[in-house]
């Protein structure tokens, strides 16, 4: 098993209105499963200048919930 343990990815691909499946950022699950990463840990930068709701509201806009 292969583990990555840091990836800005999840905020990038939002940003720049890419699929996180496949993108032309450094990771994407079609790549990472073609290698045999199994495991992944995303991290979301919040923007200090939100205040906790605001940020709540825009992480699930990311997440797609």
């Amino acid at each position: 098993m292969f583990a990555d343990a840091h990836s800005d990815t999840l905020t990038e691909s939002f940003l720049k209105g890419q699929s996180l499946y496949q993108n032309s950022l450094q990771f994407d699950l079609k790549r990472a499963e073609e290698v045999g990463v199994e495991l992944q840990y995303m991290a979301v930068w919040q923007d200090t200048r939100q205040k906790d709701i605001d940020f709540m509201k825009n992480i699930f806009s990311i997440l797609d919930f």
